[in-house]
């Protein structure tokens, strides 16, 4: 049985100024709940649609804002985490996703099981 659930996953860049901690953030209440948390994870590099089912995680390809960061081992060291914590029992790449870079990398390392629809 499928149980899907989509959501999106995102890399930030924090842009090395110190953030607010949590007791800052208590204290600061003028401020929009969305406007502190952009400033507590910095800018977004990169997100992905993924799908989790009961399967695995299946993940899409990255969208970027353009930037020039190798994402790649932030990306695979995500994967490594759900699986090893359990959170998914698999991650499921299509081919060149979420993007070549990382793609190829993982297959360097992971003998890819290959499937057909």
């Amino acid at each position: 049985a499928l149980k899907p659930n989509a959501t999106f996953i995102s890399i930030f860049q924090s842009d090395g100024e110190d953030r607010l901690s949590l007791d800052a953030q208590k204290q600061d209440g003028n401020e929009e709940d969305a406007e502190r948390i952009d400033r507590l994870l910095g800018d977004q590099l990169e997100n992905a649609e993924v799908v989790i089912t009961d399967q695995g995680m299946y993940v899409y390809r990255v969208y970027t804002n353009g930037h020039n960061t190798k994402t790649s081992l932030a990306w695979i060291s995500l994967f490594v985490a759900l699986c090893d914590l359990r959170f998914v029992p698999a991650v499921i790449l299509p081919a060149g996703c979420p993007n070549p870079s990382t793609f190829d990398l993982c297959a360097e390392y992971i003998q890819p099981e290959c499937f057909s629809s």
